[in-house]
């Protein structure tokens, strides 16, 4: 949904241009996503979860396109303001909700695997805002949980399933989609427009 949520917020609210093939890309990686969440059907369960998961999107796309706007800032600062931003939030969350810090070692060792895996996505993200807009950006990035999927079978030893194999068919669909969409970086736009 944080695609789809970014895809939808950057063209009502701040004017990008989303193609039909943005469009499509954005369904297909919604139909992936949807095929590796392992819904299951006729299952009660509470409406309070869908909803945050919801919500959360909804966070994540308005983030997304804010940080699309603040893409042609210094990347290594906006980068650092955000890590900076959710590390002491999730810390202070863990805090609240545990009553005290992890040992200084795990705190560490935390603090290391944010840098590395959330520093580097981060990099990598608010450079592709940079060139290719949230829409775009947010069409990419889908393929998460697709790349968790497939990870999880050699961390987990865990079996190919078909639901996967039709999660990376769309997956694949979705990145040709996007790749031949001949686009003009947003910011580049922008700044046509104002001259």
């Amino acid at each position: 949904l944080e695609g789809v949520t970014t895809a939808l917020i950057a063209w009502a609210l701040f004017r990008e241009r989303v193609t039909p093939r943005v469009w499509a890309a954005v369904a297909l990686m919604t139909g992936a996503g949807v095929l590796l969440t392992g819904i299951v059907t006729g299952a009660r369960a509470s409406v309070l979860g869908p909803l945050l998961i919801v919500g959360a999107a909804i966070g994540w796309g308005v983030d997304n396109n804010v940080s699309a706007r603040l893409s042609h800032c210094d990347t290594l600062i906006l980068i650092s303001i955000k890590g900076l931003a959710a590390g002491l939030f999730s810390t202070g969350l863990s805090w609240a909700m545990a009553g005290s810090l992890p040992a200084m070692r795990d705190l560490l060792a935390g603090l290391g695997v944010g840098c590395v895996s959330y520093g580097v996505s981060l990099v990598l993200f608010i450079l592709s805002l940079k060139v290719m807009g949230a829409a775009r950006t947010g069409a990419f990035f889908a393929v998460g949980p697709l790349a968790g999927a497939l990870l999880s079978l050699t961390i987990f030893r865990g079996s190919f399933t078909w639901m996967m194999g039709i999660a990376l068919v769309l997956t694949a669909g979705s990145i040709w989609l996007v790749a031949g969409d001949g686009f003009t970086s947003p910011l580049r736009q922008v700044d046509a427009h104002q001259k």
